[in-house]
């Protein structure tokens, strides 16, 4: 039995050395067989993309690609292979341009493709060339040369790729879309592109747009829409970071970083965003009452009644924020401020349900009061005659309420109106009983409540 465990672990043993042995083994080796078969795809590559008899892209394209896969795969980074993918690619975009010429017609979508695939190679192939430059020697100074040069037409003819980036959003690859925003930004950071532009700055003068911050500017805002529309937010604030450093139109950026935040339901980094907004932008209250809507929500209201009195200072024809700074008076319990700041408010916009609310509120209040004392000095029949005056000052505004909520949200409508009103109907001599039998009920069915007589 013991001889036997010996040879199950030799054999085990064996079996993890073989397959260490074959994971080294994949890890690809530059064979002669493999440099043989790359240069065969690049001949065969040349041949049908240079030789005008045989010209097939399609059949190009396979070759230059596989030469491409095997280099990846080899580590080789060689520059000459990415000048020959491109090579490709311009062979591509002219074949497809001059179809009009022999009768066809251009498709522009396979045209830009190839423009954009030609750029990238080349701009692959220049970095290498500058990286290389004691290897490639002044072939590889000529190739940079050429290959920043014919980029740069293809950078000019799609205006930075946007118009790559317009076909691809159209389609509603969002993906493909941002990649060509970042080309356009990148393109005029670009020491490559730079190198054409410093050598003939008359022929590509064009280029001068590119390096203006408004269109570097609006690149970026492209990049931050569309990462944001991908879900990828964490991108989307890096790039709306560096729009306002670059100080581009901040109301807007802010509003959008505010959205995130607010998606993310991450409410430090909210607050944090919105002072930060705030202090940018001082005179736009949209920032500061978004604030305050938090504050309130938190119950933080020292911070509240500071936003509020410095809200009302930018704008004080803002009505909804004057309310607010009622409730703030009111929760301190300084009514008679309170009752200030609402009728501000109210003369303002006098449509505010929830301002003609809390002005009857502080009527009924009383009324409520008063009641409870009475009631305490168990002087019963004062009741009513005392309270009356009260409730007739609350009335107007817990009906002008009714009129304006017309979602039927604040349930304290109901319940001051239905108590007035039935301190009123049920006296006895009561003039307009039915009358005020069926407000209530009126009342009552618009909030659900049960009707009298029920």
């Amino acid at each position: 039995m013991k001889r036997f465990l010996n040879i199950l672990l030799l054999f085990i043993l064996n079996m993890g050395l073989l397959h260490a042995e074959e994971a080294q083994q994949e890890t690809p080796v530059l064979t002669k067989a493999l440099r043989d078969t790359i240069q065969e795809r690049l001949k065969l590559a040349r041949r049908y993309s240079t030789n005008v008899r045989t010209t097939n892209i399609k059949l190009a394209r396979l070759h230059i690609n596989r030469v491409l896969q095997l280099s990846d795969s080899l580590n080789l980074q060689n520059a000459d292979y990415y000048a020959a993918a491109g090579d490709v690619e311009d062979l591509a975009f002219n074949y497809e341009r001059n179809k009009p010429a022999s009768g066809g017609k251009m498709d522009e979508a396979t045209a830009l493709a190839a423009a954009k695939s030609c750029y990238k190679y080349y701009q692959k192939a220049y970095d290498l060339y500058l990286s290389g430059a004691r290897d490639y020697g002044k072939n590889g100074l000529r190739q940079q040369s050429r290959l920043s040069q014919t980029a740069m037409q293809y950078f000019l003819l799609t205006n930075g790729f946007q118009v790559n980036a317009g076909q691809s959003f159209k389609k509603g690859d969002l993906n493909t879309t941002l990649d060509e925003f970042r080309m356009t930004f990148d393109g005029s950071k670009s020491s490559f592109l730079n190198s054409a532009y410093q050598s003939d700055a008359k022929r590509f003068s064009g280029f001068e747009t590119f390096l203006a911050d408004s269109t570097q500017n609006r690149a970026l805002y492209n990049c931050a829409t569309v990462s944001s529309a991908l879900g990828r937010l964490d991108e989307s604030l890096v790039y709306y970071d560096s729009l306002k450093v670059r100080g581009y139109e901040p109301e807007k950026v802010f509003r959008n970083t505010v959205a995130i935040y607010s998606s993310r339901k991450d409410t430090v980094m909210l607050i944090t965003e919105l002072i930060s907004a705030i202090e940018t932008l001082p005179r736009n209250t949209w920032f500061q009452r978004n604030l305050l809507q938090i504050y309130l929500d938190r119950q933080n209201w020292k911070e509240a009644e500071q936003i509020a009195d410095r809200c009302i200072a930018v704008d004080s024809t803002d009505a909804q924020t004057i309310c607010v700074r009622g409730q703030l008076y009111e929760i301190r319990g300084e009514v008679e401020n309170a009752m200030t700041q609402y009728l501000r408010s109210y003369a303002l916009d006098s449509t505010q349900a929830n301002v003609c609310s809390y002005i009857g509120r502080i009527h009924y209040n009383k009324a409520v009061a008063l009641k409870s004392k009475l009631y305490d000095q168990r002087r019963f029949k004062q009741i009513n005659r005392e309270l009356q005056p009260i409730y007739n000052e609350a009335l107007p505004w817990y009906e002008r309420a009714y009129q304006y909520d017309t979602l039927h949200q604040d349930k304290t409508i109901p319940i001051a109106i239905r108590e007035i009103l039935y301190s009123r109907f049920t006296q006895d001599r009561c003039p307009n009983r039915s009358e005020l039998i069926d407000q209530y009920n009126e009342v009552s069915r618009a909030y659900g409540l049960v009707e009298f007589g029920q």
